[in-house]
């Protein structure tokens, strides 16, 4: 099984420090961390190499001893904070099909096994469904009142972004598009929802920002600039996306801070190595979670 790590590092105007290195995760492939939103914890989601299933792990970064969350016999993935750390969004297999396998060259794909969301308490417990059915439902992001939760999914034949009340289960279709639609994330204040869209006219991975719930759409990256652009995650500012993607003068993959409102980039510089991807960063922007298949 090829190797992919989950790292932490930490951050000085927006350079990782190379001597602050440290891996967060065990020996397998490990991807997609996301550091809560107090800084204290890592989840991130992946499999020990002889593993079976994938499962979600948390790392608590006083004391860096990965524990794994989920073991569900089944694929377990995306996790997700809530805003106040106690609970955990993520989709998982279990109960609606045998998977227990992912491989990130299908990740796009319709027609896969199904998925539904679920969500459980910062330590695995208490564990409960919120969709149900034969869907591709995946990539949940729970909004800051925590009333709702945005995610991906192939209900309307297409992958665009749908939400679950989290208090009563009612399902509401977010984006209808042709193409693909996914990866969301609120903005702290839940006023503007961004995603990665193949809404374009050139059909490419491009970032979409949409005032939520259902206002204007904005691709506020300068066209041309990527190949294609993954993630994203606002930083605590409000203004400011981490993103990870291809430049058009560059062939490996790297993280970006983009502003929203005039499209300048700033490369988060992370020396010695080649290609990363998948970050999150911390409130203060100190720290920096990412993952690489360049295994340190």
């Amino acid at each position: 099984m090829r190797q992919h790590a989950v790292y932490r590092i930490q951050l000085k105007d927006r350079i990782g420090l190379p001597q602050t290195i440290e891996r967060l995760s065990p020996e397998g492939y490990f991807l997609q961390p996301m550091i809560s939103p107090k800084g204290g914890s890592v989840v991130f989601w992946g499999k020990e190499e002889a593993a079976t299933g994938f499962n979600i792990w948390r790392t608590d970064l006083d004391n860096p001893m990965p524990v794994r969350l989920t073991d569900m016999q089944a694929v377990c993935g995306h996790p997700f904070w809530s805003s106040e750390a106690n609970h955990i969004v993520f989709f998982s297999t279990s109960g609606v099909s045998g998977e227990t396998e992912w491989r990130m060259a299908d990740q796009f794909n319709l027609h896969r096994p199904p998925r539904n969301i679920w969500i459980m308490a910062r330590n695995g417990k208490c564990r409960v469904r919120l969709t149900d059915g034969p869907h591709v439902d995946e990539r949940p992001c729970i909004s800051p009142d925590g009333k709702c939760v945005v995610f991906v999914s192939d209900r309307s034949g297409n992958m665009n972004l749908w939400s679950v009340s989290t208090d009563t289960g009612r399902l509401t279709q977010v984006t209808k598009h042709d193409g693909l639609d996914y990866r969301p994330i609120f903005s702290p204040d839940g006023r503007h929802l961004a995603f990665f869209t193949t809404n374009n006219p050139q059909g490419i991975h491009d970032l979409c920002v949409m005032a939520w719930p259902d206002g204007e759409l904005r691709l506020p990256v300068r066209p041309g600039s990527f190949k294609w652009i993954h993630g994203p995650f606002w930083l605590a500012d409000g203004k400011s996306l981490l993103i990870h993607g291809v430049t058009a003068q560059e062939e490996n993959c790297a993280l970006w801070v983009l502003d929203v409102d005039d499209g300048s980039v700033q490369r988060i510089e992370l020396p010695g190595i080649p290609a990363y991807g998948h970050g999150t960063i911390d409130a203060i922007e100190s720290q920096l979670v990412f993952d690489s298949q360049h295994v340190l």
